[in-house]
């Protein structure tokens, strides 16, 4: 049985999913995208070949395995994109929570039973069908609390890229009553990736030992924002450029608090993390990122080490 611990996202990681891209099926039609960046992709007749997107995964498997990383892998099925392990479900505490994500992705569930029936039952709990909640919305801090990015106007469902709504803050403190939720309103749009925001790790990620990658056009209240930046310290956070949030790069996955892996691709970042003492890995996902995500939500954390 796998003993669940995730208190952070920076603990040194011991057991993590990762998805796979081995088939992905053919290319949705512009009107089936339900991202902004998987739409841009689409709307530029740039979507990936199979080949380059399992390449890219395969390698950041291997990258982790390397590392001492036990890296399990949902069942493979033809004709589905599975690359983003982190959406169906996250892990607070000794706790797994199976997500409700959207209709268009509810068969990528059952690639996981078996990975699923390594974990105690008891320790497993399926949100209600009223809550919506996706794992990249989901970050934990290392005081305990746990930052929810989510969508919280009536229009909800008007917006594919709305993933988290009001239900989960309630259904969180219903399961962590010692825990702090603080609801971050992320702005919303479904065609243009330069505005809209998918999930929270697409526009924050804690690091390393007290800092943080932020976009600070990314929330509906620019006070959240600041709220962000109070929380780490102005001299602890790298501020993106919206050219860099269309590119992902708070979208990191840290191995240890001393030690992360990033996009090949994101220089001016590297830099600013090995000015702070990090230890940075590289590998390319620029053909990944093209689908609306990168190495975190790739990634679905079981067990780090404290």
């Amino acid at each position: 049985m796998i003993d669940l611990k995730i208190l952070d996202e920076v603990g040194e990681l011991d057991t993590v999913v990762a998805g796979v891209a081995f088939h992905n099926g053919e290319p949705p039609a512009l009107e089936e995208a339900y991202d902004a960046k998987t739409y841009h992709t689409i709307l530029h007749d740039q979507y990936p070949l199979d080949e380059d997107l399992d390449r890219e995964v395969e390698a950041f498997v291997s990258l982790m395995e390397r590392e001492g990383v036990t890296v399990l892998r949902p069942g493979r099925h033809r004709g589905m994109q599975q690359i983003f392990a982190r959406d169906v479900g996250f892990v607070i505490g000794d706790t797994f929570v199976r997500a409700n994500i959207i209709a268009d992705r509810e068969q990528e569930m059952k690639a996981y039973d078996a990975i699923w029936s390594q974990i105690d039952p008891d320790k497993i709990v399926t949100a209600p069908d009223y809550v919506s909640v996706e794992g990249g919305d989901v970050t934990l801090l290392r005081d305990g609390r746990i930052l929810l990015g989510c969508h919280l106007t009536t229009d909800f469902d008007r917006y594919s890229t709305a993933r988290t709504n009001k239900y989960a803050i309630g259904f969180l403190k219903s399961l962590f009553p010692e825990r702090e939720i603080i609801p971050l309103q992320l702005i919303k749009d479904d065609h243009d990736p330069y505005r809209g925001v998918l999930h929270l790790d697409c526009a924050f990620q804690p690091v390393g030992e007290g800092l943080a990658i932020i976009f600070p056009g990314a929330f509906r209240h620019y006070s959240d924002y600041e709220f962000l930046v109070s929380l780490f310290g102005p001299e602890s956070v790298f501020s993106i450029t919206r050219e860099e949030f269309f590119e992902m790069n708070t979208n990191i996955f840290s191995l240890s608090p001393q030690k992360v892996i990033i996009d090949s691709a994101f220089a001016r970042l590297k830099g600013w993390l090995e000015a702070r003492g990090l230890e940075v890995l590289t590998t390319p996902y620029r053909e990944v990122s093209k689908l609306g995500g990168l190495l975190r939500c790739t990634t679905q954390p079981l067990v780090r080490r404290y």
